[in-house]
């Protein structure tokens, strides 16, 4: 893990304590901050997951490894909509919309799209996708 990465972590980590004390003295509802928190550290570890892994290895361990990130992205959404229990509105755009940006690894790491960044694009959004109806229809 590069230093550039884990000060951006940590960052992020500070940013989402800080604004969650700041809400929970508020008495203000805390679900938008922590699904902005789990953006923040989806979206860098989906970068450095990308750019790590993603780049270099075949095809076929793109699609296992998109699949798993996807798969894993919708648990986490699930978990924090069930922990935090927010309206549906709330749940549709900060919860399942958020969790499909995440679910990109790669969304605006390169300027010019090739057919892997397609499939890394298709992968993780249809697995999060599936997986997220799965988890809707059994917990």
């Amino acid at each position: 893990m590069n230093r550039r990465y884990l000060d951006m972590l940590v960052g992020a980590l500070t940013g989402y304590v800080t604004a969650w004390g700041a809400f929970h003295l508020l008495g203000l509802p805390t679900f938008f901050v922590h699904a902005l928190a789990f953006m923040f550290v989806g979206r860098y570890t989906g970068w450095a997951l990308s750019r790590g892994v993603l780049f270099h290895v075949g095809l076929v361990t793109v699609v296992l490894i998109c699949g798993l990130w996807g798969g894993l992205v919708a648990y986490g959404v699930r978990m924090l909509i069930d922990w935090q229990q927010p309206t549906v509105i709330v749940r549709w755009l900060m919860g399942y919309g958020m969790g499909a940006y995440v679910a990109i690894p790669d969304y605006g790491l390169l300027a010019e799209p090739d057919a892997r960044q397609a499939l890394t694009t298709f992968c993780p959004l249809m697995a999060f996708g599936l997986m997220s109806a799965l988890l809707a229809r059994t917990l």
